[in-house]
């Protein structure tokens, strides 16, 4: 039975419905992560005392993703769901684009999914069970002007 579930990306969108479920509808307690505090502060008021743990944070930083799983993995039970929700993008023409801003996209929407992934297939292999769920966009289907 999943009980414990981290969510990236979990202060706005999809996200943020994401918790709400999966609180309401799955009785699963959550660590919700994502960098405005307020937005996960107010999501947490929101849902049962208790149920809603909050880590604000940059998942661009590795130091970040290696505090936030073992906030993860310390949950009651260990962790049985992760959602790689977060994401980001540059809306500047490709050309346009700087190098930092590249970085950030390839931390946050590679290496940081990549990161998180392999820690969670890890500690839920040696439990025997676990779920995770990578959460994408279309544009992964439809080109748009400027964002190749």
């Amino acid at each position: 039975m999943c009980r414990h579930a981290l969510v990236t990306g979990a202060s706005s969108g999809l996200g943020r419905e994401l918790v709400r479920q999966l609180v309401r509808d799955r009785g699963m307690t959550v660590l919700a992560t994502a960098r405005r505090l307020d937005r996960l502060e107010t999501l947490a008021a929101e849902l049962p005392p208790g149920r809603v743990a909050v880590e604000a944070g940059d998942l661009a930083d590795p130091g970040f993703r290696d505090r936030l799983w073992q906030r993860a993995e310390a949950m009651s039970g260990g962790l049985d769901l992760l959602v790689n929700n977060a994401g980001l993008g540059d809306f500047a023409a490709f050309a346009d684009q700087t190098p930092e801003s590249m970085r950030r996209i390839v931390e946050v929407n590679l290496m940081a999914l990549m990161d998180l992934t392999q820690k969670a297939v890890r500690h839920m292999r040696s439990r025997g069970s676990g779920q995770i769920l990578q959460v994408s966009s279309v544009l992964g289907f439809i080109g748009l002007p400027y964002s190749a």
